[in-house]
């Protein structure tokens, strides 16, 4: 029956991760063909001479453009992307003399048998907070989450990881990194129009004075001023549609993911019970925030978001439309759902970390019991 059922969730899963990646990519190239035609214009108003060029050559060397940036983008992240995260989270491999990480890194083996791949690297990042994540072939669990799960719930939550290897959303993250990067490019120029001076013969005019100054003959003509200031409005006004429109949908693909990579470990474990204790586990560890200052692409690779945010449990259109995961509580009655399970089968028979006994320090290079 949780086969069956399985087989419909999953079907039904793809069949709208579909659509909503079909929606970023006309999102996407929506916006950046409007900010084509906004310039265009914009020349146009001014009689500059590249208002003259067909709207079809325009809308051609912007999808060439859009296309090729993304395609560079995506190449040089595959490339070095996951060794600098990797060093800048910090994480360290699983030492063999620590029971946890043994049990650990057997069972990442044991899940890639099960799963038919090759073994991602496992990692370990020395924080005391519970959360995982995976990154293009690398599998990261925090020390927290390896030292105080049961060998079941860790299990579950490396086989969720192994999820997002399968189905691979890790690249369309990184194609979505490389939308972003590029409809954030008219945001970047209004930074420098707000916090540069135009030059000129060695002289500045800044552009919110322009009224008051009295060096009007550094600007050679209104047109030209006009035009900035209609161009700056236009970018503003773009920036900001584009900043919003395309979170919510990278949004909306990050969640459905992470219903999926739910779907996927279930798969391979059949214990759909031990993800949602997991996932209650973890879900209580996220007043305690990340080290560092984490940017929305990395937040996305967790198992649950590590930046505290007042949409993360809420389950209204608003934290539907701005959270990168869906909220905790909608995962673990999905999952005791499959598990015909009750709520209370939350509270867990055994205490936290019951398996293995045993605790593990290092003092001075050596392990102590």
């Amino acid at each position: 029956m949780i086969a069956q059922n399985l087989f419909q969730y999953r079907r039904e899963f793809s069949r709208s991760v579909a659509k909503v990646v079909a929606l970023l990519v006309a999102v996407y190239f929506g916006l950046l063909f409007l900010l084509a035609i906004i310039i265009r214009a914009l020349m146009g108003v001014f009689g500059m001479s590249g208002a003259k060029t067909s709207i079809w050559i325009w809308l051609g060397v912007t999808f060439v453009l859009a296309v090729g940036f993304v395609a560079v983008h995506f190449l040089i992240a595959k490339r070095r992307g996951p060794t600098r995260l990797l060093r800048r989270l910090g994480v360290v491999l699983p030492d063999n003399n620590d029971g946890y990480h043994r049990r650990y890194a057997n069972i990442v083996q044991e899940l890639a048998v099960a799963a038919g791949i090759e073994p991602p690297k496992a990692w370990v990042l020395p924080e005391l907070y519970r959360n995982a994540l995976s990154v293009d072939g690398h599998i990261v669990v925090t020390e927290g989450l390896v030292s105080t799960l049961s060998r079941d719930e860790l299990a579950a939550v490396v086989a969720h990881e192994f999820g997002h290897v399968i189905v691979g959303d890790i690249h369309l993250k990184t194609i979505i990194a490389g939308m972003i990067s590029l409809l954030g490019i008219p945001e970047s120029l209004l930074v420098a129009m707000e916090a540069s001076n135009l030059r000129k013969e060695g002289r500045i005019v800044r552009i919110d004075n322009l009224k008051h100054t009295e060096n009007r003959h550094d600007v050679q003509n209104v047109a030209g001023m006009g035009f900035l200031a209609l161009a700056y409005l236009a970018l503003l006004l773009y920036s900001a549609m584009a900043k919003l429109l395309v979170g919510i949908v990278s949004s909306v693909v990050s969640r459905k993911y992470e219903y999926l990579a739910d779907l996927v470990a279930i798969e391979l474990t059949r214990d759909p019970l031990s993800l949602a204790q997991a996932l209650n586990a973890v879900g209580r560890d996220r007043i305690v925030r990340a080290r560092g200052v984490l940017d929305p692409a990395i937040s996305m690779c967790y198992i649950t978001n590590p930046s505290v945010s007042s949409l993360d449990d809420d389950e209204s259109w608003l934290g539907n439309l701005f959270s990168t995961h869906p909220p905790v509580m909608a995962r673990i009655r999905k999952l005791l759902t499959f598990a015909h399970a009750p709520l209370s089968a939350l509270i867990r028979s055994k205490p936290e970390g019951s398996e293995p006994k045993g605790l593990y320090a290092q003092k001075e290079g050596i392990w102590v019991g």
